[in-house]
């Protein structure tokens, strides 16, 4: 009897997961809004995704509005541990919230009080917001790549002067 051995090729898919990031534009300045354009990395424990631009059709980041950005990607990134929002532009935005869901299950609003994000060459370009458990408690320091980074309630900057710019 001839015997057939079929071999199983074992191989990880890497699915696609879906991201939606929210922000809440700040409506304590009446030019909080802003034209410039966004772009945001998710982060997590092994990895972080591609750079995506936030844009929705129409006009988005107006004062006090909420948007939303779907994100699909399927880079194996582990947990989730924050979001890194990159403005490019002299326009500035003024946000109030920054929020991620992951695959349909919410984080807990990674920002919320008053920010700002400016392209001059004094302010800050880029921030991550992260949950707290992310960052190295016994030396209190953000992600290296992100020497800007707000979590949960607390900044993590280089040093005191950068943490007066919020």
């Amino acid at each position: 009897m001839e015997r057939i051995i079929f071999f199983l090729v074992a191989f990880r898919a890497t699915l696609a997961v879906e991201y939606i990031v929210t922000t809440v534009t700040s409506s304590e300045y009446s030019n909080s809004g802003t034209d410039d354009i966004l772009y945001c990395t998710i982060l997590g424990t092994e990895g972080k995704t591609a750079e995506y631009r936030m844009s929705n059709p129409g006009n988005d980041r107006e004062v006090g509005q909420t948007d939303t950005y779907n994100i699909t990607d399927n880079t194996e990134i582990g947990e989730f541990r924050c979001v890194s929002i990159r403005v490019t532009g002299t326009d500035g935005w003024a946000f109030a919230e920054i929020s991620v869901e992951v695959d349909g299950t919410p984080s807990l609003a990674l920002y919320k009080g008053f920010g700002w994000l400016d392209d001059d060459p004094v302010e800050v370009r880029e921030i991550a917001f992260c949950i707290t458990d992310f960052i190295d408690k016994t030396d209190n320091r953000c992600p290296k790549s992100h020497p800007f980074s707000y979590l949960l309630n607390n900044w993590c900057c280089s040093d005191d002067q950068e943490r007066t710019l919020f």
